[in-house]
């Protein structure tokens, strides 16, 4: 029988570049996909902190937290890593707390495992959807001609971009958009009202993610998605989707399949946003 381990304090400092090799080998240790230049992409749109044990490897790092504001009203809670060794030794608690007090928005979110989920309901969080991942080789699959016209988005989209995005998930994102934009390719669907959906592919992980997917209706969220899972043909794919809103069945029609999920939680306020929805996220920690 396994011992608990003992209820320590533990000392915190401020997550900077210089952290980031560490870091990424500690995400390894628990089997978390991300690259070095996933994490990197987070600290620069948020910011974070880690927990110190000098007698621990990787270069005393216990785990860590990170943060992404969205305007003055929303902020999300992710990369919460404790270090395999000191599970049930009270770290998590001591992280989220670090992140909390850092934190004076009226609704802050997070995605939870299984593992996470009772200690963020001790935090006042509360359930609000389940985010299904589906990923794999993407196979070759015949699509039907859309119903908008989907091209590639320009410099000009942007703003119609980020006020639909703002539309999806009830806050400004703007930086967060134009940095993903940089890091991947971006396509919207246009029609005679304008833009009604957008979509971002980038690499990330194994291979390349789906998301952020903002659409009118799942229509046109499932074209958006269907036109990159056609371009990624034979490549791995990952999509992190709530399957309320409908996507699983045409993400299975290109060969992936569901390997997790998680519990979107929130604290404080629920914004029920506006007539966009978020059909895929621009991943588990940005939200």
């Amino acid at each position: 029988m396994t011992s608990r381990p003992e209820l320590r304090t533990f000392a915190f400092r401020p997550m900077d570049e210089a952290d980031l090799p560490v870091v990424h080998r500690l995400s390894q240790s628990v089997g978390w996909p991300h690259r070095i230049e996933d994490w990197a992409l987070a600290l620069r749109l948020g910011a974070g902190v880690i927990a110190l044990e000098p007698a621990l490897e990787p270069a005393g790092i216990a785990g860590t937290v990170m943060w992404w504001r969205y305007g003055d009203t929303q902020a999300r809670v992710g990369m919460v890593i404790v270090h395999p060794s000191l599970q049930r030794a009270g770290l998590g608690r001591q992280l989220m707390t670090a992140c909390l007090n850092q934190l004076e928005v009226p609704t802050c979110i997070l995605n939870a495992t299984a593992a996470g989920e009772s200690l963020y309901r001790t935090l006042g969080f509360v359930p609000i959807e389940t985010i299904e991942q589906y990923q794999g080789i993407a196979t070759q699959h015949e699509v039907a001609p859309a119903s908008l016209r989907i091209r590639k988005a320009t410099a000009l989209d942007m703003h119609a971009i980020v006020a639909m995005d703002r539309q999806a998930i009830g806050a400004p994102r703007g930086h967060v958009l134009e940095a993903l934009a940089a890091a991947g390719e971006v396509v919207v669907a246009e029609g005679a009202a304008g833009l009604q959906g957008v979509a971002v592919c980038r690499r990330f992980g194994r291979g390349h993610l789906i998301g952020p997917l903002t659409a009118a209706n799942s229509t046109i969220a499932s074209e958006l998605a269907a036109y990159w899972l056609a371009r990624r043909t034979g490549e791995f794919v990952r999509i992190d989707t709530p399957p309320a809103l409908g996507l699983p069945r045409r993400l299975a029609a290109f060969g992936l399949g569901k390997v997790d999920s998680v519990v979107s939680m929130v604290k404080g306020q629920c914004s029920d946003g506006g007539p966009m929805r978020c059909y895929a996220l621009a991943s588990q920690a940005l939200g």
